[in-house]
């Protein structure tokens, strides 16, 4: 079994990195960078990464979920400011089939599918071919398969 070799370094600022060979930041036990007003970003071979959990965790208690250095959460949002803004992301790109993929503090709502955003008139259109029975469903005839959707 490999062992991960980490350089861990304190600076003048109170920031504590931790680097792995090629001097990126790296450390699959936890946080590659502590700050000193407590913030928190995880880090897997320079790239933000963290599947058990935000992969920036801020200092005022906001976090951010990130997976192989791309905004990322299938669960929820992937960003979520104490102000109560919430940000939903599939790998990198916003996205939420069940509402707004943004909410803002004031309450402002943006519909996003697969990074196009959309007005709430379209995403209720889109939300329901979703739903349509046959949607995306496949079927073979005569030896051709075909894919259903809905209109």
């Amino acid at each position: 079994m490999k062992k991960d070799t980490l350089t861990v370094e304190t600076d003048e600022h109170g920031t504590t990195t931790y680097c792995n060979a090629d001097g990126d930041f790296h450390n699959p036990h936890g946080p590659a960078v502590i700050y000193a007003d407590g913030s928190k970003t995880y880090w897997i071979n320079d790239q933000l990464h963290n599947s058990d959990g935000p992969a920036i965790v801020h200092a005022d208690g906001s976090i951010e979920y990130w997976i192989n250095d791309q905004l990322h959460n299938s669960d929820g949002p992937a960003i979520v400011y104490v102000d109560g803004h919430k940000e939903h992301y599939i790998k990198g790109k916003p996205h939420n089939p069940d509402g707004p993929a943004i909410v803002y503090a004031d309450g402002h709502r943006e519909y996003w599918i697969n990074g196009e955003r959309l007005t709430e008139a379209e995403f209720k259109a889109w939300q329901s071919k979703q739903s349509a029975p046959l949607h995306n469903k496949t079927a073979t005839i005569d030896g051709i398969e075909y894919t259903l959707t809905a209109k």
